[in-house]
């Protein structure tokens, strides 16, 4: 029996997990007891020291991990039977995985959401989205002309400002304490080398919660290195939904006094805000808008966007679909449209319904 345990291991720490998921499933009060307000905390707590030891991006070490058990464990000959026992392996191994996933960070999938820890309520009355739009990019050009700039070509993203990232950490701490989140440890942001490492995948920023970690670009601009570190502190602190990290992001630099903060959390507004002009408007509408764009905002779109073409992901298809399915295993119904549920809790936060 004690044989078979050490065998299986993985696999019977992930049917633990799961059960102890789907006990927080039903039931909210057992996840904030048992979880949220004790097991998440303390996790965190052990984990800002260890992940910040590291010497790189805990997202190295585990790709070594997993790679060094693969070499180690693979077959030496080709008998059926060793073949058999690899694979058996190497499922018990991705299981117990799986379970450190959900144990260290995943079961805030099932708990009550920012959302409904704020008790927002849904937007009743069909919002006018090109009013919307017109409304975020004006306050983002309000914004950029606080900031001092060397000329009029240059962006507000290529600026080489130093980011003070445990002030930002302060911010987002300041927004969710309001409603409860464990936010005692800080959250350590790490610049992931080399250059263009992320978006190679396709992605900006990513948490690691294997190691409390918040991973941002290395090269990122100011204007998206700003949002991107927020909107990661808000994952780790156990916001699990895109839309709500980015909420998060917005209200901590928007509530700054700093005009790069604030421009930063209007230029995304803006730009989530463009996803839904462009799915809903017809051409012609979408050509007007487009000319009223003001000349600032252009340069830093564009500057934006050619830091980012500098390193296209590698298979942007599959990038896509990898995270899309991960977010739908989890519970998140949108998927990757999760993300653009910004402007919609945006409404929600700032415009609350008057029925």
């Amino acid at each position: 029996m004690k044989q078979r345990v050490v065998r299986f291991g993985g696999v019977i720490t992930l049917i633990l997990a799961l059960l102890i998921r789907t006990l927080f499933l039903f039931s909210a009060e057992a996840f904030d007891l048992f979880y949220f307000n004790s097991l998440f905390p303390l996790i965190r707590k052990l984990q800002y020291p260890f992940g910040s030891l590291l010497p790189i991006s805990g997202y190295y070490i585990i790709i070594f991990v997993v790679l060094a058990w693969v070499i180690y464990r693979i077959p030496k000959s080709k008998k059926s039977g060793t073949w058999r026992r690899f694979f058996r392996r190497l499922i018990n191994f991705l299981c117990g995985w799986a379970a450190c996933f959900l144990f260290l960070w995943g079961f805030n999938y099932v708990g009550p959401s920012l959302a409904d820890r704020m008790k927002l309520m849904e937007v009743k009355v069909e919002y006018d989205v090109a009013k919307l739009y017109i409304s975020a990019m004006e306050e983002a050009a309000s914004y950029r002309k606080q900031i001092s700039l060397p000329n009029d070509s240059a962006s507000v993203d290529n600026l080489e400002l130093t980011i003070d990232y445990q002030i930002i950490d302060q911010a987002v701490k300041g927004v969710l304490n309001e409603y409860d989140y464990p936010t005692n440890d800080p959250v350590k942001v790490r610049k992931v080398q080399p250059f263009g490492a992320l978006r190679r995948l396709g992605i900006r920023g990513i948490y690691n919660p294997f190691t409390g970690e918040a991973n941002v670009e290395s090269d990122a601009g100011l204007v998206t290195a700003l949002f991107t570190a927020a909107h990661e502190m808000a994952h780790a602190y156990g916001v699990t939904s895109e839309g709500e990290a980015n909420l998060t992001a917005y209200i901590a630099l928007i509530g700054s006094e700093d005009p790069h903060w604030k421009y930063s959390a209007a230029y995304h507004l803006w730009r989530y805000t463009a996803r839904e002009v462009n799915q809903k408007l017809p051409e012609e509408d979408l050509e007007i808008l487009a000319a009223a764009i003001p000349k600032g905002l252009q340069i830093d779109r564009n500057a934006i966007w050619a830091r980012g073409s500098k390193q296209p992901a590698y298979f942007p298809k599959l990038s896509e679909k990898m995270n899309d399915t991960y977010l739908k295993v989890q519970g998140v119904k949108a998927g990757t449209d999760d993300y653009s549920a910004f402007v919609k809790l945006y409404l929600e936060y700032y415009q609350p319904s008057k029925d």
